[in-house]
């Protein structure tokens, strides 16, 4: 038999029958499951990640079933035609971490967390984008000559949490939306057939998308303002307290929709990552002044969250993601503390930037790679996952960058695992 695309769970569950039949083996489930899940993905990386691990299980089942299965074959067969045509084909044997260490977060003698840049959010992004190509194309003069022009070689650049962030603590939605073009425009873009087999991470970038409100400040409320024409201007309004015509009603910013986001390209492809767990010094509004206190923890990249993980499954969205046949998680700061990705199976590489955060614990397979870049430390660190724990952290030499604050940190290549 043969299935021309992925089958719907019932299905399968119909054509495999025998594989059916209780006690379910744990393997069919989590087929059953992955089935599901792929007929209701909504994006295009929550497919490929599915498939990956579909293709997986599907190996696994077959080497320990007692006969063939016509069904199972069947779908170990489309599973692969379908991972070929996405681009889930393995490229790389080995990888070269590249830590771009820079100091993105601060404090004051009162441990206040201190926002720097221009006080020009779109001067201040300008400004650093034109930063960060420097650093990239510095790093790639910087990776040893066999590595660099290694076909088989992926090389990994990454920057800290909080590099795109501004005077203020966040950007406004649109300023971030001109970010990743920027970087890859001009003749010193990451567009460039020279990146093709690197796979970078630009640090995070904060959105904050304000909430404007009328407030009445008499009341200390504002449930109970409305409006009302203006006498002296036509299609304009008055906002006014209706428990007082003369109290005080003022517009102001009173929250914010706020969003920490990893910046990721690979080749012509860009993928994001949000970071979850939020701590106190992810947003600072505009009224707030110069500073902020940080929440629950006295350093960056607080101990704090503000809710619930958003995701039941991180490949359906979140911190896992698959590019060239390699499984990657990525755990922004907090997010690793939390465990965010204790659930995820099969990661090859574990990617950490952060501010104010080191390597917790190594969550991938066995000589699977874990890179952290933090921006409190300004220095970046790789570890490999062995059978008896983590082995001795990667050597690595580290270079001034010429023009521009910090340095890059080229570690030693090794290979990727692949189940």
């Amino acid at each position: 038999m043969r299935y021309e695309d992925i089958p719907w769970k019932m299905a399968w569950a119909t054509d495999a029958f025998v594989l059916h039949k209780k006690p379910l083996d744990r393997t069919v489930v989590d087929i059953d499951d992955m089935l599901e899940k792929y007929a209701r993905a909504h994006s295009q990386m929550a497919r490929k990640n599915l498939l990956a691990d579909l293709e997986k299980s599907c190996i696994k089942l077959k080497t320990t079933s007692k006969t063939p299965n016509p069904a199972l074959n069947a779908l170990l067969d489309v599973v692969k035609r379908k991972s070929q045509f996405m681009g889930l084909v393995r490229k790389y044997d080995n990888v070269v971490c590249v830590s771009y260490s820079v100091t993105t977060g601060g404090f004051d003698t009162k441990g206040r967390v201190e926002y720097q840049g221009m006080l020009d959010d779109q001067n201040d992004m300008l400004e650093r984008v034109r930063k960060m190509k420097i650093a990239v194309n510095q790093a790639r003069v910087f990776v040893p000559v066999p590595q660099l022009h290694d076909p088989r070689t992926l090389k990994i650049f990454m920057a800290p949490e909080f590099y795109f962030r501004g005077r203020y603590g966040a950007y406004t939605p649109d300023v971030v939306s001109q970010i990743m073009p920027l970087l890859r425009g001009g003749n010193d873009g990451t567009a460039k057939p020279q990146f093709d087999d690197w796979l970078l991470v630009f640090g995070t970038a904060i959105s904050a998308a304000v909430d404007v409100k009328h407030y009445c400040f008499t009341c200390n409320s504002a449930k109970d303002v409305s409006f009302r024409p203006d006498p002296n201007s036509v299609g304009k309004t008055i906002a006014e307290c209706a428990r007082g015509a003369g109290h005080n009603v003022q517009e102001g910013i009173y929250g914010a929709t706020v969003d920490n986001v990893a910046l990721i390209q690979k080749g012509k492809t860009d993928h994001l990552v949000a970071k979850e767990f939020r701590s106190g010094i992810d947003f600072r509004d505009r009224g707030a002044g110069a500073y902020v206190r940080i929440i629950g923890h006295g350093k960056l990249g607080a101990r704090h969250d503000s809710g619930p993980s958003k995701f039941q499954d991180e490949r359906m969205g979140g911190g896992v993601f698959n590019i060239n046949g390699i499984t990657f998680g990525m755990e922004v700061c907090l997010d690793h503390h939390k465990d965010k990705l204790k659930d995820a199976s099969n990661l090859q590489i574990l990617l950490i930037p952060s501010a104010g955060m080191s390597i917790e614990k190594l969550k991938t397979i066995m000589g699977g790679v874990t890179f952290n870049v933090d921006g409190l430390r300004a220095d970046g660190k790789v570890l490999i996952r062995g059978g008896g724990g983590p082995t001795a952290g990667l050597n690595g030499f580290s270079q001034a960058l010429v023009g521009i604050p910090g340095n890059i940190k080229v570690f030693d290549s090794v290979p990727i695992p692949y189940v």
